[in-house]
């Protein structure tokens, strides 16, 4: 039996990384065309986060506003 594939379009944005530890990556994960973000403080969550079938919708993490992830509090 072959195979199956599930294929998906996937948006990344990279909000800190550390050169000279690739682990240290912190961003956030959108399926193109879908609803919701899930977040990923680590390249294991990113990877975790890029081969799950699930939508990302159903986030277990919530996505922290923009203000606060620029380290700022409510304007």
């Amino acid at each position: 039996m072959p195979a199956k594939f599930v294929f998906a379009n996937y948006i990344v944005r990279l909000y800190r990384f550390k050169k000279d530890n690739p682990q240290g990556l912190v961003g956030v994960v959108e399926e193109a065309g879908g609803k919701g973000k899930k977040v990923f403080s680590n390249l294991e969550e990113l990877w975790k986060i890029l081969n799950s079938c699930t939508s990302t919708s159903s986030s277990s993490r919530p996505t922290p506003s923009r203000a606060k992830a620029r380290g700022r509090g409510e304007r």
